[in-house]
């Protein structure tokens, strides 16, 4: 009884609070509709306060890197916006933009501007990206903070961070932009050393991308750091942490050894690989005219493979693939949408010798491509014929050489006492063509 006393007794509690009526003063002097409409009204107002514009340090996937806009916002809702990748710094197109309330400020390009929606297209003019997907940059951004010196977004659909800057009223657009592009002449490299106190990491950088590369000694991690050129060197896309010291950019000097601008204790500096390493250390890219006599008479054989199979080679390269969490190294093809790598043994002689080996490990389709003729591809790499004329592994030495050894588009692979196998493999993959077709 005494329990169902307290009951009722905390039952008759609870009603007389509830029966109470309480006032609350409203936090905010304006309706959250006033708010809004006054914050986008004021960052109308902040866009078109910038006379000669906002340099935009724009981000698509950060694997592609970061590149410089001006985008000028005029009175009429119009802007005119240039970029330091589409096509020329010449070109500048105006369209028109809106400002909107989506869970906050939303600043959308909601007019067609191929300089600002280049990023966003599904297939943009330099195919830059995987068709349908391009480089997966916004066109609409979510304003995170605003103010006369800096406005702060984010990708509404991707979410990269972009920063915009007013640009100085003394400078030209093109002059700015060109200058942009002259500190990236000086300052690109295909290898680089991070340098932090005694020790030394090697760094890549990506041909295709404002991006370098490195691992990281402490945990074995590949590390990707894409940055947007600056008038005095990289601004990265966000503060890294190597080796306990942290770095969120790089000043240029003549010297050479460009200090971390927040941190004196890192640099980085270019460095040239040996030309064996270089090609193994990245992928290369094969095409029928450039496989030598030797290559184009397998290639044939290639090609009956394949025309009984009624499919098309789009792509032969020679590097590094990973199939399932397993990394290969050899020639790998692309047969209508199908892979497969025939596996080969590197070994560097000296700086500009390396030998080939087939090691007869291949990856994913491959080995059941082989009984087409597509094995024929890795011949005049490191396959050989026996006496019945089966293919068996042949150890293939070859002397490099390349048009630029510190930033090669292309490397010569010349077979040593062998004067029909000289293969030319590009650093840039074709596009738009079948492989038997270039």
């Amino acid at each position: 009884m005494k329990k169902i006393y307290n009951s009722i007794l905390a039952l008759l509690m609870i009603l007389s609070l509830a029966s109470c009526s309480f006032e609350v003063d409203d936090v905010f002097d304006k309706s959250s509709a006033e708010r809004i409409s006054e914050t986008i009204d004021n960052d109308y107002a902040l866009l078109q306060s910038a006379p000669n514009g906002w340099l935009v340090q724009y981000y698509a996937d950060t694997q592609y890197g970061g590149h410089n806009m001006i985008w000028k916002f005029n009175n009429d809702s119009s802007v005119t916006a240039i970029s330091d990748l589409y096509y020329t710094v010449a070109t500048s197109v105006t369209s028109h933009f809106k400002l909107e309330q989506s869970q906050g400020v939303i600043l959308s390009f909601d007019t067609y501007n191929p300089v600002i929606h280049f990023y966003s297209d599904p297939i943009n003019p330099l195919e830059v990206g995987d068709a349908g997907e391009g480089m997966l940059g916004d066109f609409e951004f979510r304003i995170l903070s605003s103010s006369s010196d800096s406005i702060v977004m984010k990708g509404k659909k991707h979410g990269s961070r972009i920063v915009m800057t007013p640009l100085k009223s003394e400078v030209t657009w093109k002059n700015y932009l060109s200058g942009l592009d002259s500190m990236y002449t000086k300052m690109y490299k295909a290898n680089y050393l991070i340098i932090v106190g005694n020790d030394t990491v090697n760094a890549m950088h990506d041909i295709q991308s404002n991006l370098i590369s490195y691992t990281d000694p402490t945990n074995g991690i590949q590390v990707e750091v894409p940055y947007c050129v600056t008038e005095t060197g990289w601004k990265l896309y966000k503060e890294y942490t190597l080796l306990d010291q942290k770095f969120s950019g790089f000043t240029y000097s003549e010297d050479k050894k460009w200090v971390a601008t927040d941190n004196p204790n890192i640099r980085i500096e270019p460095y040239t690989l040996p030309l064996s390493q270089q090609l193994i250390s990245s992928t290369w890219y094969l095409s029928y005219s450039n496989a030598g006599s030797l290559g184009q008479a397998t290639f044939d054989l290639v090609k009956k493979g394949m025309d009984f199979l009624e499919e098309s080679i789009t792509s032969i390269s020679l590097g590094s693939i990973i199939y399932d969490n397993v990394s290969f190294y050899g020639v790998t093809f692309v047969s209508s949408g199908y892979y497969g790598t025939y596996g080969l043994n590197a070994e560097i002689i000296d700086n500009d010798h390396i030998a080939f080996t087939a090691n007869g490990v291949d990856g994913k389709n491959a080995t059941w491509y082989a009984t087409y003729n597509y094995k024929y591809m890795a011949f005049s790499f490191g396959l050989g014929e026996d006496e019945n004329y089966d293919l068996v592994p042949l150890k293939r030495t070859f002397k490099l050489t390349t048009d630029n050894v510190d930033d090669p588009s292309s490397i010569q692979l010349e077979e040593v006492n062998s004067t029909n196998n000289v293969i030319v493999l590009t650093k840039t993959e074709p596009k738009g063509k079948a492989f038997f077709d270039r």
